[in-house]
C-alpha cells in the first residue's frame, strides 16, 4: 500500500446536501413536542417553535412559545406562555413583536412581547360559532393581512379581526362533504374532521384539508361545502402542501401529502382521477411532515417518526432522497426558510435543529417546462 501524500488535501471535494448550522435547546423545554414553527419576515436569524405540554410536569405552562436568534442556542430571547397546550402558532407578518396561537381548548391567544408579560395580552372566549376544539392550522390572509384564518379538528373554520381583540369571528362556517349518501343526510353526517391543511399561495381561498385517510378539496368562501374529496392513504394525514413554486407557475393544483401509513403522496387536484397518486414515495417509519422548498420546483423535504429527515430532489431520483440525516428522537414539525437556503426541524424532546441547503438545491430557479426537468419526471404521468 503506497504511503500517503501529506501535500495532497484528502477531504471530500463537495459539501453534503444538508449541514448542521445550529441545535436550538432550553431545558424547560425538555420533554415537549414542538408542534410548530414560524420564521421571523423581519430577521433571518430569528425564529419562533410552539411546544407542547410536559407530561412530566403538571404544574408547568401547558404550552410554551420560544422566540430563538440563531446566533445563541441556548437561551430563547423570550418565553411565552400558552393557558392550553399549544397546537399552532404563527408570527406577524406585519408586526416584529406579535405572535399568534391556537390551542388544544379551541382558543385563539396573542403575545405581544412589548408587554412585559409571559401571558396572552387577549384570548378568545368560548362563545356560539367559536371553536372548541384543537386549532389545527391557522394563518395569516396574505392578501389582507388584517385577517387571521383558522381551523379546528371539527372542520370549523373561523376568519378574524386582527384588531378586533378576537371578540368574535368576522366569519364562522362549517367544512362539509357530500358523502354520497342520501339526501337527507344530516350537517352532522357530513362534517369534516381536519388534520392538516394547505392553501395555494396565489389564491388563499382555495384551500386542500387532510383528514382521517381522505383529501378535501374546496373554497372557503363556498360556504363551507367542499368541491370533492377523495380517499388518499390508509392512515391519518399528517400534513399537505401546495408548492409556491408550481404555483406562481400555474400549476395550482400539485400537492404534497404525507401520512402515518409511511408514505409521502404527490398529487394532481385537477386529475379527472385524482385518487390517482402521480407519485407515491416510501418511507420506513410514520411520516409526521413533508414541505415543498420555496426556491426549487423539485426539491422537497419530509419528516419521520424514527428521527429522519429526507431531502429530495425529483430531477436527480425519483425512487430516493439525496439526502438523510438521522436525530436521536422522532421528529414532530418541519419548515423552511422562506430562501428555502435553510431546514428547521423539531422534535418530540424539544429541540430545534437548522440545517444549511447546499446552494445547488436552494438558489431560486423558475419553473420551466422541457425534457429534462421536473415537467418529465412529474407531468408525464399525468
Amino acid at each position: 500500500m503506497e504511503d500517503a501524500d501529506v501535500t495532497y488535501d484528502y477531504r471530500p471535494t463537495s459539501k453534503p446536501a444538508i449541514e448542521l448550522k445550529c441545535h436550538l435547546y432550553e431545558n424547560q423545554l425538555n420533554n415537549r413536542f414542538v408542534q410548530s414553527l414560524d420564521y421571523s419576515r423581519f430577521s433571518q436569524e430569528r425564529i419562533a417553535a410552539g411546544y407542547d405540554h410536559d407530561p412530566s410536569s403538571p404544574l408547568s405552562p401547558p404550552g410554551i412559545i420560544a422566540l430563538w436568534n440563531l446566533n445563541c442556542e441556548t437561551v430563547p430571547e423570550n418565553i411565552l406562555h400558552a393557558p392550553s397546550r399549544l397546537t399552532s402558532m404563527v408570527l406577524d407578518s406585519q408586526e416584529p413583536n406579535v405572535i399568534f396561537g391556537g390551542c388544544y381548548s379551541g382558543q385563539i391567544c396573542l403575545w405581544d412581547i412589548r408587554i412585559n408579560q409571559r401571558n396572552p395580552v387577549c384570548k378568545t372566549k368560548s362563545n356560539k360559532n367559536m371553536h372548541v376544539q384543537p386549532i389545527c392550522f391557522m394563518m395569516q390572509n396574505p392578501i389582507n393581512n388584517m385577517e387571521l384564518v383558522t381551523l379546528s379538528r371539527d372542520g370549523l373554520m373561523c376568519s378574524w379581526s386582527i384588531d378586533s381583540g378576537f371578540r368574535v369571528p368576522l366569519q364562522s362556517i362549517q367544512l362539509t362533504y357530500n358523502p354520497n349518501t342520501e339526501a337527507s343526510s344530516t350537517v352532522n353526517d357530513r362534517m369534516l374532521q381536519a388534520i392538516s391543511m394547505s392553501v395555494c399561495p396565489s389564491t388563499p381561498s382555495k384551500m386542500v384539508v387532510g383528514s382521517e385517510n381522505s383529501i378535501y378539496i374546496g373554497d372557503r368562501h363556498s360556504n363551507g361545502e367542499m368541491d370533492r374529496h377523495f380517499y388518499a392513504h390508509d392512515l391519518p394525514i399528517s400534513a399537505v402542501h401546495v408548492s409556491e413554486i408550481l404555483n406562481s407557475s400555474g400549476l395550482t393544483s400539485i400537492c404534497l401529502s404525507s401520512s402515518f401509513d409511511f408514505t409521502v403522496k404527490l398529487w394532481n387536484l385537477n386529475k379527472e382521477n385524482s385518487s390517482e397518486p402521480l407519485r407515491t414515495f416510501h418511507h420506513k417509519h410514520f411520516v409526521v411532515d413533508v414541505k415543498w422548498s420555496p426556491s426549487q420546483a423539485e426539491v422537497f423535504s419530509s419528516a419521520c417518526a424514527d428521527g429522519t429527515l429526507n431531502l429530495w430532489n425529483l430531477k436527480l431520483n425519483e425512487n430516493e432522497p439525496v439526502s438523510v440525516i438521522a436525530m436521536d428522537n422522532a421528529l414532530a414539525k418541519m419548515m423552511w426558510t422562506r430562501t428555502g437556503n435553510q431546514i428547521c426541524v423539531g422534535d418530540i424532546n424539544g429541540s430545534v435543529r437548522i440545517y444549511d441547503v447546499q446552494n445547488s438545491l436552494c438558489c431560486y430557479a423558475p419553473f420551466h417546462f422541457g425534457s429534462d426537468d421536473l415537467a418529465s419526471t412529474l407531468f408525464n404521468a399525468m
